[in-house]
């Protein structure tokens, strides 16, 4: 790898030619039944005039509003992604009592 990071963009992408021509393809076996699941973000919007303010190093709540369909098992399978403006990135595994489930469902 430290030889991918110092050379030039016309090497690197020699190198990549000749490991994607030499690799095989991976058979992937899908299962019976496929589903779809979706997640539909309500809050935050996105669209606030007052942008979440934040030191960096502390830890800061932002509660998130989701509506999600055909998800089995969330407490397990969701997590969210969170993007800061320097370009890290987090996933957080939300609490099972994070959950809640909708009237009539």
């Amino acid at each position: 790898m430290p030889r991918l990071v110092a050379c030039k963009p016309v090497d690197l992408v020699k190198i990549l030619q000749t490991t994607l021509r030499q690799s095989g393809f991976l058979h992937l076996k899908l299962p019976e039944q496929i589903h779809r699941a979706t997640a539909t973000i309500i809050e935050p919007t996105g669209e606030s005039d007052n942008p979440l303010r934040f030191t960096s190093g502390l830890v800061v709540a932002l509660d998130v509003d989701a509506t999600l369909e055909h998800v089995q098992d969330p407490q397990t399978s969701v997590k969210v992604q969170v993007l800061y403006p320097d370009g890290q990135a987090h996933v957080i595994h939300p609490k099972p009592g994070d959950f809640l489930k909708s009237p009539g469902l």
